[in-house]
């Protein structure tokens, strides 16, 4: 189970990941009074085994029946796993097809299943999370290209400068970007780095002071000399 919403007095709007639809929407009619049809199994993360039932075509399917057949409880156990396996859920949830059967849905369904029993058995690290996102969007067809440059197709090895490409969803081996081109690239592997804390601690509260008090001398007076109007002038004379 991907999703539900409390709708009404005592319905509830389930999304369900399924085998054979990918994404389904559908009507828990009573969800939140009846016991007998929904013993507790409504939850988040849940493995389930539904009845559902489509009346008309153009109606959402209403939920007839659910059996728990693994609630995943080592999800619930640590926050980390919780959020993860949140994380992943939504993934799921916003980037998968409504409807659509096939191998892609069988497919899509068992690697969200075999991630999240990944997350309830091991420890949660951004290792993990990398790992698991990048088979969900295989699964999903988004998986970005990240092997092979996706302009000229070379291998990407260790270049200085490597960038992703936006537009075309993968690693880019040019340094910068096309000139006059409105296509984004952002940095794949950044390239600049802070200095060191030591190097931050170093400077003293006076010292820090008296710079910025300098600073704000300059800026008056090149205000006062240029003969700068406005706000930003009057404040930097008021300083």
């Amino acid at each position: 189970m991907l999703r539900a919403v409390d709708f009404g007095e005592s319905d509830r709007i389930v999304r369900l990941l399924t085998p054979g639809t990918a994404r389904l929407t559908v009507m828990a009619k009573g969800a939140r009074r009846s016991k007998k049809r929904f013993p507790g199994t409504i939850d988040l993360f849940n493995h389930l085994a539904v009845q559902v039932e489509q009346r008309r075509p153009t109606s959402m399917a209403r939920l007839e029946h659910t059996r728990l057949i693994d609630p995943l409880e080592g999800l619930r156990r640590r926050p980390g796993r919780f959020a993860l396996a949140c994380t992943c859920v939504e993934l799921v949830d916003r980037l998968a097809p409504e409807g659509v059967g096939g191998r892609e849905s069988r497919r899509l369904f068992d690697v969200t299943l075999a991630a999240l029993r990944a997350i309830a058995s091991r420890a949660a690290d951004a290792r993990l999370q990398v790992l698991l996102e990048l088979r969900l969007l295989e699964a999903l067809g988004l998986r970005p290209e990240l092997g092979r440059c996706v302009r000229c197709a070379r291998a990407l090895g260790d270049e200085a400068r490597l960038r992703f490409h936006v537009g075309e969803g993968g690693g880019d081996t040019a340094a910068f970007p096309e000139t006059g081109s409105t296509k984004r690239t952002w940095p794949l592997i950044p390239t600049p780095r802070l200095p060191p804390r030591s190097a931050w601690r170093s400077s003293s509260p006076c010292a820090r002071g008296a710079v910025s008090s300098s600073s704000r001398a300059r800026s008056t007076a090149a205000s006062t000399a240029s003969g700068t109007t406005g706000p930003w002038a009057s404040s930097s004379r008021t300083t």
